[in-house]
């Protein structure tokens, strides 16, 4: 992901906050997890013997001889557990390392858990991001909250020719038949009529009559959004933007969750004033069954249900939630009883992942599907660097060197 936001330039329109630590679920506090070489050796929670065992483990798997490199192709496809009682790493660095590093979402004992292979995987990735952005963590957050992603995108495309449609919605859509296929031709945009199109890219949310009813044993992510009048309790106290994970069956939760702090820093809340985002891979047992254990755990005060309560006051250090809200975003299939549209893409994937490099991914996918062969946002020079020269020649200037290539107007509608 930020590769491509500096690649597209998108970067100039944005700027982050590091997050910084990570911590999980112990007992009744969250405890900090050690992942820099400091931490470790500043650490309270873990022994001697855990840190030097900590330490060699990293080093390890940073740099296999050849005994471990075949040690790890005989255990890849085997569970990483199995590979962490080999290397005699206790039970508390094998949560550390699985759930708060490789952010393992279910049970160390579930048949789904990763491998060695993907687990090794994603400890190095995770070392390899750690302080290259500042503070204990290799996770940034973008200031005023992840929708300023979409519009550093969305001023970039504007000032490289997209028309932006605001605050119209898309009422009808225009389709022809050729035998059994279908192609939509044009839409109508509020009073405006009959705008051609040789692509339409939608969420499914915007076209509910394609998508099969919601059934509640659907793959959904739980999530839920308090505002609070404090911060988590923790060993530290801290006040600051923290990551933090509670493992599965910590409170009857059968997957592991995943909780994002952020203060006044972040632009997100007053000052004072802490918002918490909380989710999970969601059962059929509904949202607040799957979360509200959590939040009872992390406020004693009464849980408030999408309405405001600034009456409650912390107890016990914890602190009193000022409004909290709960959803569950489903995953949904296509009708197949009706023909689609040939020319229409659905965009309808439910995100367990923590970070965003999924839908840049996505993105990166439909954009090879209905631009085959073209660059996925190439090197883009700064506006103020283009020089725009009126010409009466039939050919285009390339001033800014790059690439020629047909011109095609992208309409967004929001």
């Amino acid at each position: 992901m930020i590769d491509t936001l500096i690649r597209a330039g998108a970067s100039r329109y944005l700027e982050f906050k590091t997050i910084q630590h990570l911590y999980m679920q112990a007992t009744d506090e969250m405890i900090q997890v050690p992942v820099s070489k400091a931490d470790v050796f500043k650490s309270t929670n873990i022994s001697l013997v855990e840190k030097r065992q900590l330490m060699k483990f990293i080093q390890t798997i940073s740099h296999p001889d050849d005994a471990e490199t075949e040690l790890l192709a005989q255990m890849g496809s085997k569970p990483f557990v199995q590979y962490t009682k080999q290397k005699k790493l206790t039970e508390r660095l094998t949560q550390f390392l699985l759930y708060a590093v490789a952010l393992e979402p279910h049970h160390l004992t579930n048949p789904s858990a990763m491998t060695t292979t993907m687990g090794v995987s994603s400890i190095l990735r995770f070392m390899g991001s750690l302080g290259r952005y500042g503070g204990n963590s290799p996770w940034i957050y973008p200031l005023f909250g992840m929708g300023d992603l979409c519009q550093s995108f969305s001023r970039l495309s504007a000032v490289y020719g997209a028309t932006f449609i605001l605050g119209k919605h898309v009422t009808e859509l225009h389709t022809s038949r050729s035998g059994e296929e279908v192609i939509i031709t044009g839409i109508n945009v509020g009073t405006t009529k009959d705008i051609k199109t040789k692509h339409v890219v939608s969420s499914i949310d915007h076209l509910p009559e394609l998508a099969n009813p919601i059934a509640p044993t659907d793959t959904c992510l739980s999530r839920c959004v308090l505002i609070t009048d404090g911060p988590m309790k923790t060993k530290e106290g801290t006040r600051e933007i923290i990551f933090s994970v509670i493992p599965p069956n910590t409170y009857h939760n059968t997957f592991a969750v995943y909780i994002l702090q952020l203060d006044e820093s972040a632009s997100v809340v007053p000052s004072g004033k802490y918002l918490l985002h909380i989710w999970t891979q969601g059962s059929a047992n509904g949202v607040e069954v799957d979360l509200k254990p959590i939040v009872e755990a992390l406020s004693r005060s009464p849980v408030a249900s999408d309405h405001c309560d600034t009456t409650a006051a912390a107890v016990d250090g914890r602190p009193s939630i000022v409004y909290s809200a709960y959803w569950n975003h489903f995953e949904r299939r296509l009708r197949i009883d009706i023909p689609m549209p040939k020319n229409l893409t659905i965009i309808d994937q439910v995100n367990f992942e923590v970070g965003a490099d999924s839908f840049f991914e996505q993105a990166q996918l439909v954009f090879s599907q209905l631009c085959p062969g073209e660059e996925f946002i190439p090197n883009v020079p700064n506006p103020e660097d283009i020089i725009w020269v009126r010409t009466l020649i039939s050919k285009p200037l390339n001033l800014c060197g790059l690439p020629s290539r047909p011109c095609h107007r992208a309409f967004l509608f929001y």
